[in-house]
């Protein structure tokens, strides 16, 4: 199943990430949605701001490649990059999951174009819940607007629950801005620690 495209764009230009591949740019995806807003692909504009989010988020980005970059996001907010770690011979994507503070390589990156043709591609990025988020507010058809996403409110290490009762439509800087804020504030604590979060 090729991907579909959904009508609404970012408002940026070209973005062709450090490491590359450009083929995705090249076949007009940058700033662009697919499957109803499940992927989006970063453009000019949206690139450099979620590059410095990840590398703040996970500092030991910086000793795997300094060269690493943003590709895509998902509708949950996760960031799709492509590296090369030091020794090894292919760029591979990895997968920055805010709400679970983990960082994790995913699949060679010449893969990830097949992945979203894939008819169940639903599955590899929690479509399901995506899906049942949608009809818990009336609309399930709705498009998550291109720079928003649908992020869990309290992250897992702070002991939120993959439940669509801890989802919050937000706009996607506002929403990793307040994740690496707060887990900075809160990386040197001890196991346990108690911590007051304000999230009106």
């Amino acid at each position: 199943m090729a991907p579909i495209f959904d009508s609404m764009r970012g408002k940026g230009g070209r973005h062709v990430p450090l490491r590359g591949p450009s083929e995705f740019a090249d076949d007009g995806y940058c700033g662009r949605s697919i499957h109803s807003g499940l992927v989006r692909f970063h453009d000019s504009t949206t690139a450099p701001m979620f590059r410095q989010y990840c590398f703040e988020m996970f500092p030991q980005l910086m000793s795997i490649d300094s060269q690493a970059d943003v590709l895509a996001f998902d509708w949950n907010g996760r960031q799709y990059l492509t590296a090369q770690a030091d020794g090894m011979p292919d760029v591979v994507m990895f997968v920055a999951d805010l709400a679970t503070d983990t960082l994790e390589e995913l699949i060679p990156v010449e893969y990830f174009g097949a992945l979203l043709e894939q008819e169940n591609v639903g599955m590899f990025f929690n479509g399901d819940l995506y899906d049942h988020w949608r009809a818990s507010i009336g609309k399930p058809e709705k498009y998550v607007d291109f720079e928003d996403c649908v992020g869990f409110k309290i992250p897992f290490w702070l002991s939120g629950v993959r439940d669509i009762s801890n989802l919050q439509l937000s706009n996607m800087d506002v929403h990793w801005g307040f994740g690496v804020q707060i887990r900075e504030q809160t990386r040197d604590l001890q196991p346990g620690a108690q911590i007051e979060l304000n999230l009106d």
